[in-house]
């Protein structure tokens, strides 16, 4: 079995190689990546760096068996544990700065659960961010309540779109996803310009009916 060893701000993906595997293949995105793996493999034999041009490559690359690690950002975490890939997270890196505790915020008198989020109109602190996209729309997958899959076609920001009846979420393209900035309020130039805390507002204004926020240390949500 795969195992995907992370962490939820920084992450670091590994498929622990088998017996019969000498070397642990390192898997790298970028020319920067490959000199630093290069430098690190020159003083160990046990390391071996493997160039693909994703993380999304090199996940395939670990679920294929042709790699065993990547460093990778969080919001490519919850891809790594879906099919085809099914890797297995077992570690979190510790970040040395506060966590991001992700938190749906709803009216006190609501009545549905995660689970009937669909058709709802979603606020959002901002677009690739920990609080406002990365948790929650990777719960929301894992957890098969938004129908995607890594290996789709699809962009993931299509599968949200529609899912949800109309969103807020700042820092998105409007022009490309105008149902993702549809909630927004005075949103006449793109919600891509909108601070990343407007997700309350939207919320105390009666337009969402479930809010996407950090509760923690990350600047800006």
């Amino acid at each position: 079995m795969n195992i995907l060893l992370i962490s939820l701000l920084g992450c670091l993906v590994v498929a622990l190689p088998s017996a019969s595997v000498q070397k642990v293949k390192w898997c790298v995105k970028t020319q920067k990546e490959l000199d630093k793996c290069k430098h690190l493999a020159s003083k160990s034999a046990d390391l071996e760096c493997v160039l693909q041009p994703s993380i999304i490559d090199c996940i395939k690359s670990i679920a294929k068996g042709d790699a065993d690690a990547v460093t990778a950002d969080g919001k490519h975490v919850y891809s790594g544990e879906l099919k085809p890939y099914e890797l297995r997270p077992i570690i979190a890196e510790k970040s040395k700065t506060e966590p991001c505790y992700a938190v749906a915020v709803v009216k006190r008198d609501t009545q549905f659960t995660i689970k009937d989020l669909k058709g709802k109109t979603s606020c959002h602190s901002c677009y690739q961010r920990p609080g406002g996209w990365d948790l929650p729309i990777g719960r929301l997958v894992s957890d098969r309540i938004i129908d995607w899959d890594v290996s789709d076609d699809m962009p993931l920001e299509r599968a949200v779109s529609q899912f949800f009846l109309r969103s807020c979420i700042p820092g998105i393209s409007k022009a490309v996803y105008p149902n993702l900035c549809s909630a927004c309020q005075g949103d006449s130039v793109g919600c891509w310009i909108l601070p990343c805390q407007v997700a309350l507002q939207c919320m105390k204004k009666g337009v969402g009916d479930v809010a996407f926020i950090c509760q923690g240390g990350i600047p800006g949500e």
